[in-house]
């Protein structure tokens, strides 16, 4: 069996899994099934930024990519998109109890260990107890912040959520387009390996662009955010220039750009009334009862 199998069948299982939760679930909860799903998403992005990109603690195998650094991000996208995040949600909006968050932890180093034996994943000075361990403080975290999302309505928690929400959303379309259709490379030559460097300073500039979309959101302008939208595209073609930043097609890359900063926008505007419709209706009927 190839390993982009394994690969694949553990994502289709994670969606197949988070389908049936929204069926389950609460009708009144829905609504908070996908900012949960980009926010523990995005949360699992940041950690595996600086365990994976930063410190080189293990390493995918999918071999769906030639590139093998490429096919090992790959790989960690596959891991903390679908696995980590949906039985996050489902931990979370079920609120079941620990005897399920430790279930799940041993299911999960189960796979590690299936995966580690077929050669489909390595430790470098990754710990194999490392993963139960920190996998349960990630589920009894996700259950803090599904508490204070969405029973204490927690306006900073919303607000992260929809920042971390984009930045899941745009880190996942740029490392995919990057990696699919070959659109640029970052480079700066901080770092020995070329693809390395290029991860480490492109997550970097994704976290920023997601924080100024963020705030073109809660400014609602529509004027600032096209002439903040071409400022960015102007400071890539800058970048470009200065061979920072390497195209393999001009515009393809500017048209991929562009549509991923707009969709990024759309899914921050998205959620943000997701999260905010419940409230606005439940502050309607008060107020027409009064």
């Amino acid at each position: 069996m190839k390993n982009r199998t394994h690969y694949f069948g553990l994502s289709i299982l994670s969606v197949l899994i988070l389908a049936i939760a929204s069926m389950k679930v609460q009708k009144q909860q829905r609504r908070f099934i996908l900012p949960l799903f980009l926010a523990y998403t995005g949360m699992n992005y940041i950690f595996e930024y600086f365990i994976l990109i930063i410190g080189n603690s293990y390493r995918y195998y999918p071999k769906l990519l030639r590139n093998s650094y490429f096919d090992n991000v790959f790989g960690s996208t596959i891991s903390q998109l679908f696995v980590i995040p949906t039985s996050g949600v489902v931990i979370a909006l079920f609120r079941l109890s620990y005897k399920w968050i430790l279930c799940c932890a041993a299911v999960l180093l189960v796979i590690e260990q299936l995966f580690i034996k077929r050669g489909l994943f390595k430790h470098h000075w990754w710990k194999g107890y490392y993963t139960p361990v920190l996998v349960q403080f990630f589920y009894g975290f996700a259950k803090l912040w599904r508490y204070l999302l969405v029973d204490k309505k927690t306006k900073v928690v919303r607000l992260i959520t929809v920042g971390l929400a984009i930045f899941s959303y745009y880190a996942t379309i740029t490392s995919l387009h990057v990696s699919l259709l070959k659109t640029c490379l970052v480079n700066t030559q901080l770092f020995q390996n070329r693809y390395r460097d290029h991860f480490i300073m492109a997550t970097i500039y994704c976290g920023i662009s997601a924080f100024i979309f963020f705030m073109l959101i809660r400014l609602k302008s529509r004027v600032v955010t096209v002439c903040t939208v071409l400022t960015l595209q102007g400071f890539e073609q800058f970048l470009i220039k200065k061979n920072l930043l390497i195209v393999s097609n001009q515009l393809l890359f500017v048209i991929v750009s562009l549509s991923t900063k707009v969709s990024s926008l759309w899914v921050g505007i998205y959620i943000s009334q997701l999260l905010t419709n419940g409230q606005s209706k439940k502050n309607l009927k008060v107020n027409i009862e009064n």
